[in-house]
């Protein structure tokens, strides 16, 4: 009766738990999804708690009485790792998706920052704000998977950490910012063209002057004959 009893759990004596999730995390061409994880770490938890309730404390073989203590302990362990594990592999996922999420906010940021040193630098800055709302709606969806993700995994009260939790609320108020940010830089922007503006107008009154200059030059030569005479030309200058 005892080993009956062991039988229907050798193939869990047998599996390695991270061999069994690292299979899960590489596995190709099949899409493993947050939700598909947090079904398998549903039914581990599911597992370990029957597991624990119908393997009975001891057993009896004739005359003894063995105990099943420590097998059940050893059975109950290898779910309870699983689902660790699998709750470690979210957990990974979460920081790679906030990492890229908050890195494109970042250089979004890192463009806005940027001050135009001509007139062609402007026309780029703006084409590039006025961009930027399209780049943050984009990246609402991103933020919403990685809250969704976030969610999840403090739903089974994993011990998430403040760096987690500042990551979270950085991810919430980065769209408001970064558009606040970008009508700040389109204001700027603003006086900056007109700053290019004038002082274009003042090159161009600039060249204006030299022109006429140019031209009374030309017009002395044209009119005076003492500047034709290369004969005079030290007496005339």
């Amino acid at each position: 009766k005892y080993l009956e009893l062991l039988q229907h759990y050798t193939p869990l004596l047998n599996r390695d738990p991270v061999a069994y999730v690292q299979e899960i995390a590489e596995r190709q061409h099949v899409t493993v999804t947050d939700n598909d994880i947090k079904d398998a770490i549903q039914q581990e938890k599911a597992a370990e708690n029957a597991l624990l309730q119908l393997l009975p404390d001891t057993v009896s073989v004739g005359l003894f009485q063995i105990s099943c203590k420590e097998v059940r302990r050893q059975l109950a362990s290898k779910h309870a790792l699983v689902s660790d594990l699998l709750l470690e592999l979210l957990l990974r996922r979460l920081h790679s998706q906030m990492s890229d999420t908050i890195s494109d906010f970042q250089g979004i940021a890192a463009q806005l920052h940027k001050l135009p040193r001509s007139i062609e630098e402007l026309v780029e800055m703006k084409r590039f704000a006025l961009g930027v709302p399209r780049k943050v709606d984009l990246a609402r969806t991103q933020i919403e998977r990685d809250i969704r993700l976030y969610n999840l995994i403090e739903g089974f009260r994993y011990r998430l950490t403040m760096e987690d939790a500042h990551r979270r609320w950085h991810l919430v108020a980065a769209p408001k910012v970064t558009l606040d940010e970008t009508a700040r830089k389109l204001k700027i922007l603003q006086d900056c063209e007109a700053d290019f503006l004038r002082q274009l107008l003042v090159q161009q009154s600039e060249f204006g002057g030299n022109l006429d200059d140019f031209e009374q030059t030309i017009e002395l030569f044209r009119y005076q004959s003492a500047y034709r005479d290369m004969s005079r030309l030290e007496e005339t200058v």
